[in-house]
């Protein structure tokens, strides 16, 4: 929807990020490999050999730039490409935004909102976790554990939360918006205690500490020192994403880009 009303490149492509300055590489997925049959031969041989599975590798484009350099309102227009600049952030300069007519702020103007960003990449990871194999995917008596301890918080749910969180086997990829809350706030480190790897859990743990030091629910104003601490946070958590040699996708990159919100908006990141 911001792209739409921003009129500019849309989250799949290379100048995608709305915050930042920096050209998305096409970096490696996973590698499929793909079975080739073997011809019959005319005259049976010894010789002949089986021919070699084809490797085709899978990419997807990432932003990997945590230090990028930012964009900003007054220079929103000039994000377009030309013989000196091959940013194409707008795709289509006799195609701008409406919102240009009223002076609005195009770029701050539009909240990366925590729902839309940061719990879709959360939730995108729980499903590495249980189901991908080269996205952290746990094995499946770890995974029969964890739905084990969703199943004993299920009858001491938070009062905070309608909702209980179903279980990771059967429904991670329909989790509701108040289930990945409840989750990331007050589930993840007792699901995954002893289930994760250490350095796992602590990389997950960023989130939520990330989230409180930016106020939560609070509608107070947050410190500079906090929202500080809390990009310091997400930016690890970015960074040891790629350590662990999973996708920088757009959301996961958008992660470090929250408390600009915070901060320009002086609320806590919920509210």
């Amino acid at each position: 929807m911001r792209t739409y009303l921003k009129r500019i490149k849309s989250h799949s492509g290379y100048w995608s990020c709305e915050r930042c300055i920096q050209r998305g590489v096409q970096w490696p997925l996973r590698t499929v490999i793909t079975a080739v049959p073997r011809p019959a031969p005319k005259v049976p041989s010894s010789k002949e050999t089986a021919q070699k599975p084809k490797k085709k590798i899978k990419t997807t484009i990432q932003l990997r730039d945590t230090n990028a350099e930012p964009r900003t309102n007054d220079n929103f227009y000039t994000y377009c490409k030309s013989d000196e600049n091959p940013d194409e952030h707008i795709p289509n300069f006799y195609d701008l935004s409406p919102f240009s007519e009223i002076d609005f702020n195009m770029v701050t103007g539009f909240i990366i909102d925590s729902m839309h960003t940061l719990y879709v990449a959360f939730s995108r990871r729980l499903q590495g976790i249980t189901s991908i194999k080269h996205e952290g995917r746990i094995k499946a008596e770890l995974l029969a554990a964890a739905d084990a301890c969703l199943l004993l918080f299920k009858k001491c749910k938070s009062l905070e939360f309608d909702r209980f969180v179903r279980q990771l086997s059967n429904s991670v990829k329909n989790n509701k918006d108040a289930e990945l809350r409840q989750f990331l706030y007050y589930l993840l480190y007792p699901v995954f205690y002893k289930i994760l790897d250490k350095e796992q859990l602590d990389n997950l743990l960023l989130l939520p500490q990330a989230m409180l030091l930016l106020g939560s629910y609070n509608p107070e104003p947050v410190s500079i020192e906090k929202s500080t601490e809390a990009t310091k946070r997400l930016k690890r958590y970015v960074e040891e994403m790629k350590q662990f040699g999973y996708p920088i996708r757009f959301l996961t990159h958008n992660l470090i880009h929250l408390p600009e919100d915070v901060i320009e908006h002086e609320t806590g990141i919920e509210t």
